[in-house]
């Protein structure tokens, strides 16, 4: 199986350190309202492309799929998806690190969480690293697996952090500040 050029090579290490890097989303967040992470700028589906997948559904929008830093502990423990692993780890103690990067990379992708965004001309694109709040739900999926589900996706803004400027001098003269003093801002006049 080949990879391309420029693909990083996974590894048992990297794929693991990739799934530690994710919240994982297990069942008690269902019906609960969670703060995640956007990962990557989404991937553009056109309504054609869609029909032409699943021809059968009702209504077909141009959308984006928005992956978040988040795993699916319902897809984690799937027996297919647990094979695909299983898999990876064979290859890869074979040294057949293009088959076992590739399986890794597939592994990593069904056990993602991702949601659907209808595209809006002039309304703000969710972009890579953008907080959202989204509620977590539950779902049959076409192969008759429950899924989690992401719905009510909302962008939370950043919080600007304010300028503090100090007085390097009153810092000195003072006693030791405690953690909440350092975080306090000094006036300096002029």
């Amino acid at each position: 199986m080949a990879t391309q050029a420029n693909a990083r090579i996974l590894d048992a290490k990297a794929a693991q350190a990739i799934i530690n890097s994710r919240l994982t989303i297990t069942s008690k967040y269902v019906g609960e309202q969670v703060k995640l992470q956007i990962q990557g700028n989404g991937t553009f589906q056109s309504a054609k492309e869609q029909e032409e997948r699943t021809p059968n559904q009702k209504a077909y929008f141009d959308k984006y799929i928005h992956n978040l830093k988040a795993n699916s502990a319902e897809a984690m423990s799937r027996k297919e998806n647990r094979e695909l692993l299983e898999a990876a780890l064979k290859a890869e103690s074979t040294g057949d690190m293009a088959t076992a990067s590739e399986l890794y990379n597939k592994y990593l992708n069904a056990i993602q969480l991702s949601f659907n965004v209808i595209a809006q001309a002039g309304k703000r694109k969710f972009a890579d690293g953008d907080m959202v709040v989204c509620k977590i739900g539950t779902a049959d999926t076409l192969a008759g697996h429950r899924a989690f589900t992401v719905s009510d996706v909302r962008y939370v803004a950043p919080v600007e952090v304010e300028q503090v400027k100090f007085d390097i001098t009153a810092l000195i003269a003072s006693p030791a500040p405690t953690a909440d003093e350092v975080t306090a801002p000094v006036n300096v006049a002029g």
